[in-house]
Formats: C-alpha cells, sequence, structure tokens
C-alpha cells in the first residue's frame, strides 16, 4: 500500500539612535504559525503561550535567524503616538512597518536551520497520538531521528492501529524523505512553508507575539539611548540564546492507494484502504507544535 500527502506606518530613528534592546529573561512564544503538507499556511489558533500536542526538537535554531540588531529582525515594533502606552507590531518590511527595518537578511539561514531542525531528531512523547499508555514503555515508539520518521509512524498509527506497523505503507521511504525534504517541488517543504507563514502574518499577529515576548521580558523594549519605547520610532524584536519559539505543522490525512498501483507523496491517488483498516485521521489532520530552542 502506498500513501500520498500533498499535500501602521510612522517616523523612526535615524542612523545610530537606537541602541541594542537587552535582555533580563529568557521567553517561550508562539510564533503564531501553523503549515499543512499541501502547502496552505493559517494562522495559530491559540493565544498566549497556550500550545498542545508538543514535540522537543533537539536541533537548535541560531537566534540571529530572527534578529540580529535593532534594525535587522524578522519583527518590528513601536508604540504608536496616538495609543500611548500600546505597542504595535508588524513583520519588517511588511504591511503596517515603518521604513527602518527592511526584509531582514536573514531569511536565507532561517530556511537552512528550519530545515537542520526538521531533519534533527524529535521527542514526542508529549504529542498524540505518541503519548499513548500503549507507547510509554518504548522509546522508539515515541522518539524519532527527524520530522520525516515522526510523519511515517503517525501514518501507521492513524491507518493501521500502531506507529510500527509501517510494513503495509510500500513507499514509507519515500514518505520519510518526503516530509523532511525541503530541496525541491516534490518535497513537503517545511522549513520554506514555514519561513514564508511567518513572512506572512498580519500587523494583528505580529503585535501577539511582540506581546507575548514583552510581557515576559520588559526590558526588550529598551531601545532610544537605553531608554523605554518613543512614540513612532520602529525597534527590531530581540531573540536571544535560550528563547523558546513555538510552529505548527499539520499533516492532513493521505490519500491512499492499495493494490498493484503506487503512488509516490505529493501525487494524487485514490483513497481506498485494504479491507479491515481504516483512517483514524483527525478530521483537520494531525497537528504537531515544533517547540524550538534558540541558540
Amino acid at each position: 500500500m502506498s500513501t500520498t500527502n500533498a499535500g501602521a506606518s510612522g517616523n523612526t530613528a535615524g542612523s545610530g539612535q537606537i541602541t541594542s534592546p537587552v535582555k533580563t529573561n529568557n521567553v517561550q512564544v508562539s510564533l503564531r504559525v501553523n503549515v499543512d503538507v499541501s502547502g496552505n499556511v493559517d494562522v495559530f489558533t491559540t493565544t498566549g503561550n497556550q500550545v498542545n500536542n508538543v514535540v522537543v526538537c533537539a536541533q537548535t535554531l541560531a537566534h540571529g535567524d530572527l534578529y540580529t540588531s535593532p534594525t535587522n529582525a524578522i519583527l518590528e515594533f513601536w508604540e504608536p503616538s496616538d495609543r500611548r502606552g500600546d505597542i504595535s507590531g508588524a513583520v519588517a518590511g511588511g504591511a503596517g512597518a515603518g521604513s527602518l527595518l527592511s526584509a531582514p537578511t536573514t531569511l536565507a539561514s532561517l530556511v537552512t536551520d528550519l530545515a537542520a531542525v526538521i531533519l534533527g531528531a524529535m521527542d514526542a512523547s508529549g504529542a498524540a497520538p505518541f503519548n499513548a499508555a500503549s507507547y510509554v514503555a518504548n522509546s522508539q515508539h515515541r522518539s524519532f531521528d527527524n520530522f520525516g520518521e515522526l510523519a511515517l509512524a503517525a501514518h501507521a498509527h492513524y491507518l493501521f492501529g500502531h506507529v510500527a506497523a509501517t510494513t503495509a505503507i510500500d513507499n514509507d521511504l519515500a514518505l520519510i524523505n518526503y516530509f523532511k525534504g525541503n530541496t525541491g517541488s516534490g518535497d513537503a517543504q517545511i522549513a520554506t512553508l514555514l519561513k514564508n507563514a511567518l513572512q506572512a502574518l498580519s500587523a494583528a499577529d505580529a503585535t501577539t507575539i511582540v506581546k507575548q515576548v514583552i510581557s515576559q521580558d520588559p526590558s526588550r523594549a529598551t531601545g532610544q539611548d537605553n531608554n523605554a519605547l518613543v512614540p513612532d520610532v520602529h525597534q527590531g524584536l530581540l531573540f536571544a540564546s535560550g528563547d523558546i519559539v513555538y510552529m505548527q505543522v499539520t499533516i492532513k490525512q493521505p490519500s491512499i492507494t492499495s493494490g498493484s498501483s503506487s503512488a509516490a507523496p505529493g501525487a494524487g491517488s485514490s483513497n481506498n484502504l485494504p479491507s479491515g483498516s481504516g483512517s483514524a485521521f483527525p478530521s483537520g489532520g494531525a497537528v504537531f507544535t515544533l517547540k524550538i530552542t534558540l541558540a
């Protein structure tokens, strides 16, 4: 059997006027993106730091992929002059952003480093279906070498009732490579999709992220001459080593080919399962929240 899963602008400070923000505390923040393997992008639906189905990633992400200086960051923020005491945020170079920041120069390395996260080891013991009592005794049923292996195990569980029931999936290696790949149109390209999703965040969602970070570490709102926020002065949102970010990936229910025909991941096929089996994929897909530590 083969499985397939296609699946507000303002004035800015002049050069040298903003000093680097400082870090007092590390933060944990949802980056409010969810990508599915068919390439769709959805806004992270939870608020604050409410996350579930967490998969702990062993591979770290360089904090410089998100922030290198007050003028080079993935997100920017400012105090609007017409809403003193409030904070607004935007994706650098995007809607609502000021002229201080252009699109960050770190986007290429962000994709490379996210791809390394996808290729790195993952502990899924806190995520469904791997947190089921039947899997607790065997660490091999809960820990994986990469996201591709995790995706294969999830398919096996939801299609055949056990994470190790992969023998009936005759394109298992292709499935693994599809989910962990980021090199071409035949791959899931999760790293690229996550980067694209970050760039596509609305001003409202960017503001939510900024407020999550600054509420946990107000020192990051220090900028102009090491004073607090100055109205309409934009600065990059500091991410630092030791911070934790969350990003979601959804595996949609696959198309399935049984019998002599087969389909490579990403190709269309029929939805017929062999006799005696059935799909238990969650209706919205299997959602995994990647917990990534910044280095």
